[in-house]
C-alpha cells in the first residue's frame, strides 16, 4: 500500500507539542518530516520525563515518522543548509513566539524568496499580531484565557483539562489548514502564509456553550460529570465502585433508562417531564440516579442498559484502556520498530494514527534520537561527507 501523502516534504521548526503534533500527522499520513532541532539540547521536550532512557513521553507522542536534523540556525552555514532544505520544501511548520523566525531569519519572507510555491505554517499563543501577540502561551495559560477552566471542574472548583488540548487543537487545526492550502496550490500554483491562534483553536471548541451566552444571556455553570444541556448524561456509581456512563437524551431513552434503573415512578414526576425540566432539576434527578445505582454492580447495570437499548459505557482507568478489546481489534497500538525499547526489553509500541482508509496506508516508526538523521539529510541535499564532518567541528551540526 502507498501512503496518501508519499512525496509531500515538510521541514518542522517546531519544539514542545502544537507544531511538532502537526508535523506528526502529516507524517503518519506518509509526508517527509525533518525535525529542525537546536544541537546538543534539542527540543526542550525530549527532557519532559525519562519514561524510558533518554526519552520522554512528549517526544514518543509527538515526534515518531520524523528525521531530525541537529542544526545550529545561529551560525550562517547553518542558514545556508536550512535554505536548501526548504528550497524542495513544501510545507514549513513553526510555533516560536511571534517575530521569533524574522529574528533568526527564517520568517516568511525569507522562505518565500528561497521557495515562492512554501506553505509557511505558524502556530502560536494568539496570533502573529494583536493585542496579546506578545504573551506567553503555554496550555495551561491559553485554557484560563480562552473560558476553558471556568467551564471545566465541579460547581464548587474549577479545574484545567487535564489533557493539552489547547496544543492539540491548534496541532489538528494547523494539519487541517495545511492539507487545505495544498490542495489551494494544487489549483493556484501559489504558496501562502498560514496562522494558527491557539487562543481561537480553543474558543472554537466552546461549541454550543458560547452560543448558551451569546444569544441565551446565560454564562454556563461547571455542572462536573453532568451535561449542561442533556440529563441523565454521564457517569454514575454502581455498588462496586466503578463508574457506568448514560445517556438518556430522547424521550424513549429516558423511558428506557427509568425501566432499567427500576425506578418508572420518575416517569410520572412532572419535575421530570421532558428533558429542560429535568436539566432544571438535576439535584433531584442525580440523588434518585445515585441511590438506584448503589444497589448493583456496573457488570449488572452495563448488562441491563445494554439490554435495554440505552447508550452506556464503563469510565476506564489507563491501564484498562490499553488493554481494551476495541483499541487491540482496531490495533491502534502497535510496534513501532527500531532500536528503541521499553524497560523490560520489548519493542518499542506506540499509538498509530487513529483512522483507517481503504486505499492508503499509516506510518508508525519510532521517534528519532537528536540529529540520529542529520548525514543523510546533508547528503540529500548535495553535501559530501568531509563538509558534513567540518559543519560538525564547527559546531554547525550535530
Amino acid at each position: 500500500m502507498s501512503y496518501a501523502l508519499e512525496g509531500l516534504k515538510v521541514v518542522s521548526l517546531g519544539t514542545s507539542v502544537s507544531a511538532p503534533l502537526c508535523a506528526r500527522y502529516l507524517a503518519d499520513l506518509g509526508a517527509d518530516v525533518v525535525k529542525v532541532e537546536r544541537p546538543i539540547t534539542g527540543d526542550f521536550a525530549r527532557g519532559w520525563d525519562e519514561v524510558l532512557p533518554g526519552v520522554s513521553s512528549a517526544h514518543l507522542w509527538c515526534n515518531p515518522n520524523k528525521r531530525s536534523l541537529a542544526l545550529n540556525l545561529k551560525a550562517e552555514q547553518g542558514l545556508q543548509i536550512l535554505g536548501r532544505l526548504v528550497k524542495d520544501a513544501d510545507v514549513f511548520i513553526e510555533n516560536f513566539s511571534p517575530g521569533v523566525v524574522d529574528n533568526l531569519g527564517v520568517g516568511y519572507d525569507w522562505a518565500r524568496s528561497v521557495n515562492p510555491k512554501i506553505l509557511y505554517c505558524h502556530i502560536s499563543g494568539y496570533g502573529q499580531d494583536g493585542p496579546y501577540r506578545d504573551m506567553k502561551a503555554l496550555d495551561m495559560l491559553i485554557q484560563g484565557e480562552a473560558g476553558a477552566i471556568s467551564i471545566n471542574g465541579s460547581p464548587e472548583e474549577p479545574a484545567k483539562i487535564a489533557l493539552s488540548i489547547s496544543d492539540a487543537a491548534a496541532g489538528l487545526f494547523a494539519a487541517v489548514s495545511v492539507l487545505a492550502a495544498l490542495e489551494e496550490r494544487r489549483r493556484t500554483d501559489e504558496g501562502q502564509e498560514i496562522d494558527v491562534s491557539m487562543f481561537d483553536c480553543t474558543v472554537s471548541l466552546l461549541g454550543y456553550l458560547s452560543y448558551q451566552y451569546l444569544y441565551g444571556g446565560e454564562e454556563p455553570k461547571r455542572v462536573g460529570l453532568r451535561h449542561h444541556l442533556i440529563a441523565p448524561y454521564g457517569p454514575w456509581t454502581a455498588k462496586d465502585g466503578k463508574m457506568v456512563n448514560i445517556s438518556a437524551a430522547t424521550p424513549a431513552l429516558w423511558e428506557a433508562f427509568c425501566g432499567a434503573i427500576d425506578r418508572p415512578g420518575l416517569l410520572d414526576d412532572p419535575r421530570f417531564r421532558n428533558n429542560v425540566d429535568r436539566v432544571k432539576n438535576l439535584p433531584a434527578l442525580d440523588a434518585s440516579i445515585t441511590e438506584a445505582f448503589a444497589r448493583e454492580d456496573s457488570s449488572v447495570w452495563l448488562k441491563r442498559l445494554k439490554a435495554a437499548g440505552v447508550p452506556c459505557g464503563a469510565v476506564n482507568r489507563i491501564p484498562e484502556v490499553i488493554e481494551h478489546p476495541q483499541l487491540n481489534f482496531n490495533q491502534l497500538l502497535r510496534d513501532a520498530g527500531g532500536d528503541v525499547q521499553d524497560a523490560s526489553g520489548r519493542q518499542l509500541r506506540l499509538f498509530d494514527f487513529p483512522v483507517r482508509f481503504s486505499r492508503s496506508d499509516t506510518r508508525l516508526e519510532a521517534p528519532p534520537g537528536l540529529g540520529e538523521q542529520t548525514d543523510a539529510v546533508l547528503a540529500e541535499l548535495g553535501y559530501s561527507s568531509e563538509e558534513a564532518e567540518a559543519f560538525r567541528r564547527a559546531g554547525v551540526v550535530e
